[in-house]
């Protein structure tokens, strides 16, 4: 009769499974760390990517704002000269033509359009977690989109008043000398020589007209505050994370 004899097992000790226990441990660790690690970095250089791309659109604000402030003033100044107009004697043709070259070139929206591509992404991919919020930087991001915002809504206000000051306009003058470059280079704001035809000076529409300049003006000088302290804020967005994240200036 055959005999079937069971391999030997030697049966392992405590220590033994304790040992593999916390070899798996370690193992099982060591690759969560790892990948903390290879998270965080990658974290970090989102972030760094976020706040270039960010930058980068606060410098652009700062020209683009830069400019129109400069345009609101000479918007401003026209209209605050068209206003004085309105304490002479319309009738002489002098006084005539200073009206209507005022308003040439008090017409036009100067409007700032903010860069919003970085704010965007920052707030559609949640990344706005990843800045650190030292000195308040992530509030900081927030209140100047709140601004951002506000202007946009303003510009359509400005429109709206500029529009207003033109169909205030339409019953005093004879709007066809705008585009009679006989008279007018619109785009360039300047007036030829050549005599305005008489205004029709009608009491109620001079008084609608000089309320909705008044407004015009008003509006406008809101404009240019709003994009001013936009400005100041920008500019010192762009040093703060300038020097926080180590950026090379431009």
């Amino acid at each position: 009769m055959e005999v079937h004899h069971h391999p030997h097992v030697e049966k392992k000790s405590i220590k033994e499974y304790l040992l593999e226990g916390l070899m798996i441990f370690l193992a099982v660790s060591m690759g969560f760390i790892a990948e903390n690690i290879r998270e965080y970095f990658t974290d970090k250089e989102r972030e760094l990517q976020y706040i270039e791309a960010f930058v980068k659109d606060l410098k652009a604000d700062t020209t683009d704002i830069s400019l129109m402030i400069k345009a609101n003033l000479k918007k401003e100044r026209a209209i605050d000269s068209l206003l004085n107009v309105s304490y002479s004697d319309l009738t002489k043709p002098e006084n005539a033509k200073k009206l209507i070259s005022f308003f040439v070139k008090s017409a036009g929206s100067p409007t700032h359009n903010p860069r919003s591509s970085a704010i965007t992404q920052f707030k559609n991919t949640g990344s706005l977690r990843l800045v650190n919020n030292k000195k308040g930087s992530v509030d900081s991001i927030l209140k100047y989109d709140a601004v951002n915002q506000i202007i946009i809504t303003h510009n359509e206000r400005l429109s709206d008043r500029n529009g207003e000051a033109f169909t205030a306009f339409y019953p005093i003058a004879d709007v066809r000398i705008l585009v009679d470059t006989s008279y007018v280079n619109f785009f360039k704001d300047t007036m030829t020589k050549k005599p305005v035809p008489s205004l029709h000076l009608s009491q109620e529409n001079l008084s609608n007209f000089w309320g909705y300049e008044t407004r015009h003006l008003l509006t406008t000088q809101v404009n240019r505050g709003l994009m001013a302290s936009q400005l100041l804020r920008a500019t010192r967005l762009i040093n703060f994370f300038e020097k926080e994240y180590h950026l090379e200036k431009e």
